[in-house]
């Protein structure tokens, strides 16, 4: 007993543990969570037109089980040094069970039966601990893994929706692949779009698949409002024609602050951009926008006319009448010019049309086609490309169209079309109807042609030369009397200087300038001064100088002193230091203005010398001072009785008016004294038109230049520059 209690002991002071040799993951059973699936679209190809290409997936996702085998292993553990005296002490037991087995033996005694156990025992723990006692068993686990079956799309039928339209059933192909064109489907076009991008819905079993698709592929420029067409980015020329609002140009890549360039058929044109909005538009839809044919035509007419009669700026007066005669002569060509500009419209709309092939009449070698949105007509094709001709059908285009206009209608006279693929051009002809006059295609050929009223040609050729001029560019000067008892008047105009450029005017100012003191002012030719491109020497001679020697101005007669009108039209300049304005003169220095210039202050001492106690002085000049300078006031008193009218301010110019050609100050000048009704008119009067009416001088120069050019009035606004010739002097 005392043996087996020992080995008790020894066995307890060891540990047993498991540990993993190896492991194996199995594939069991699948389970399909999903028979119908989920639809992927995926785009192949699409065009502008609405033709798409899609690729179908359909991915069925299942769970399948994942069975886990593990094999493990169990050890007993415990100290070396048990297990061997465990191992003694049982051997030990065994040899004394063995010797006491003999001995009862000998003696007859009972056989030691738990002695020899107690001994097995106690030895056999001790060699269970030197060695591995191995035990395989299996586990199965009960985890989850998910995953998808992904098939091609073949035959599978869907909801298609296109944005948010109405909804159809479609079926992919048995490959799998759809094709269609998704306007024709829905039966619709987009007119344009703020984004560019269309978005198609594929609504299959319980999944919504969207895929955002680029219709819109051109960036173009729609009209808000009615829209002149110009040939430069300058509004101050007459446009070509104008369009209508919802017409559509595609961008060109030239811009300016007010002006955006756009393309028809490859050639470049201007609108100013307050017109125009920025949209994105498929092909087709820009390829059917044209604009209505008798507006268009009626304005491209009446402008060329109108530009026609512009006397050019190197044209002498002679020259000018000798064009003119060929007024009439003109008309045809201009009509010719008006047809083939939307000729030119047509065959851009037309570039991305489709061209279908419908009949070959081998006789005459003609191959009917359409195209779409304009008709049907045929083309010389030859017998020996005809297979070509219809294998590269998809590879023709629309090259160019030409109208023409006979017997009060619009014609066409000639198609070419050109397939890119064989390199070749096939054409149709008017004429082709007389040489090929026995082919049926004949009976087949419709031509949806604009039509041209001839009312819009018949009034245009009605009308006589006169009729074309700009009548905001007319004047008629109201006929006047002095406006007081002694008037006189000087005009200087200086354009050509030595030290300085040229001022740019075209035509003289003096004339009308004459016109208006005659007319309006009962200013008769003696009492009028003219000085072109007057030097320093010439403006003393005619004003003299003060307290030392009288010029060519004469001493007024009149008791209560005379009234003079003075007219400058040059460049001018502010001396900072003295404070003072000087004109220039032809041969006056930038460098020495206060030694070559004429200080405007010293003319009015000179002329009020003279005893001239009434002054108006136009100052139709361009400074040549930056605009951070005033203008000082050459007025010194309210009580004096002089105004002086600057036609601009330091900075900015004195401009041309681009139709007349006369300077912009005095073309508005003369412009407001007519328009004003009233037997009396001041100078004041005028001055608040030019500065803030309807058609202000800043106004004008900025429809025709986009520049400022602002008027300044000093001095005595009362003064009266025009009375009418029934009323009597003052």
């Amino acid at each position: 007993m005392i043996l087996l209690g020992v080995s008790f002991v020894l066995i307890s002071g060891c540990q047993v543990t498991e540990r993993v040799l190896r492991q194996n993951k199995e594939l069991s059973t699948i389970e399909m969570i999903d028979t119908v699936g989920n639809l992927y679209p995926s785009p192949v190809i699409v065009r502008s037109d609405g033709y798409v290409e899609i690729n179908g997936t359909i991915e069925k996702p299942y769970r399948y089980r994942n069975n886990e085998y593990v094999q493990k292993v169990t050890r007993v553990k415990g100290n070396n040094r048990y297990k061997l005296g465990a191992m003694m002490l049982g051997a030990a037991g065994i040899t004394a069970g063995l010797t006491m087995i003999s001995q009862e033996a000998a003696q007859n005694n009972p056989f030691p039966y738990y002695l020899l156990a107690g001994s097995a025992l106690t030895f056999g723990a001790g060699l269970g601990g030197l060695y591995i006692d191995t035990t395989y068993y299996y586990r199965l686990s009960s985890e989850f893994y998910y995953s998808a079956d992904s098939t091609p799309a073949r035959n599978a039928v869907f909801t298609l929706q296109l944005n948010n339209g109405p909804k159809i059933q479609a079926r992919f192909d048995s490959s799998g692949v759809f094709r269609s064109n998704v306007f024709a489907l829905f039966n619709t076009y987009p007119s344009y779009n703020l984004l560019p991008f269309d978005t198609l819905r594929f609504y299959y079993g319980s999944s919504v698949a969207e895929l955002p698709l680029r219709f819109y592929t051109k960036r173009v420029l729609y009209t808000t409002q009615d829209a002149a067409v110009y040939a430069q980015p300058n509004a101050s020329d007459l446009p070509i024609h104008v369009v209508e609002p919802g017409i559509f140009f595609i961008e060109g890549e030239l811009q300016n602050e007010n002006f955006s360039e756009v393309l028809i058929s490859g050639s470049s044109y201007f609108i100013e951009k307050k017109h125009l909005t920025p949209v994105y538009t498929n092909e087709y839809h820009y390829s059917v926008n044209l604009p209505d044919i008798n507006s268009f035509v009626a304005t491209h007419l009446k402008n060329s006319a109108s530009k026609f009669l512009q006397r050019q700026e190197v044209e002498t007066e002679e020259q000018y009448k000798t064009r003119l005669q060929r007024f009439d002569a003109q008309r045809n060509n201009w009509l010719r010019q008006a047809v083939d500009a939307y000729a030119q419209w047509m065959r851009d709309r037309l570039l991305f049309a489709k061209i279908k092939l419908i009949e070959y009449d081998a006789e005459n070698q003609l191959f009917l086609i359409e195209l779409e949105s304009f008709g049907q007509f045929p083309v010389r094709v030859s017998r020996s490309m005809v297979a070509s001709f219809k294998e590269e059908a998809n590879s023709t285009t629309l090259s160019s169209i030409k109208l023409v206009y006979r017997r009060d209608a619009l014609e066409v006279e000639e198609i070419s079309i050109f397939n890119t693929a064989l390199q070749t051009q096939f054409t149709y002809e008017e004429r082709m109807k007389r040489i090929h006059r026995g082919s049926k295609l004949w009976e087949k050929t419709i031509l949806n042609i604009p039509q041209l009223r001839r009312e819009v040609v018949a009034e245009f050729f009605a009308k006589s030369m006169y009729d074309f001029y700009t009548k905001e560019d007319e004047f008629q000067l109201p006929i006047g009397r002095a406006p007081y008892s002694d008037v006189k008047a000087v005009f200087i105009e200086n354009s050509q200087y030595k030290h300085l450029p040229a001022t740019g005017m075209v035509l003289s100012n003096v004339s009308v300038m004459r016109q208006l003191a005659t007319q309006s002012l009962g200013i008769t030719p003696e009492n009028m001064l003219t000085e072109q491109n007057a030097t320093k020497a010439d403006i003393q001679r005619i004003f003299g100088k003060p307290q030392k020697w009288i010029g060519q101005l004469a001493k007024t007669t009149s008791a209560s002193g005379g009234f003079l009108l003075i007219y400058i039209n040059g460049l001018a300049h502010i001396d900072t230091t003295e404070n003072r304005l000087y004109f220039m003169p032809v041969d006056g220095h930038p460098s020495y203005v206060p030694l070559t210039g004429v200080a405007v202050d010293e003319i009015i001492q000179s002329a009020r010398s003279l005893g001239y106690k009434k002054i108006i002085i136009l100052l139709d000049v361009s400074f040549l001072n930056s605009d951070n300078i005033s203008i000082p006031n050459l007025v010194k008193s309210s009580d004096d009785e002089v105004a002086i009218l600057i036609s601009t301010i330091p900075g900015q110019t004195a401009l041309v008016h681009p139709r007349t050609l006369l300077s912009l100050f005095l073309h508005r000048f003369v412009k407001e004294l007519s328009a004003i009704e009233s037997s009396e008119i001041t100078i004041g009067q005028i001055y608040d038109r030019l500065c803030c009416g309807e058609r202000s001088v800043n106004e004008v120069a900025q429809e025709f230049y986009r520049a400022s050019q602002k008027p300044l009035l000093q001095g005595k606004k009362d003064l009266l520059i025009f009375k009418n010739i029934n009323e009597s002097r003052k």
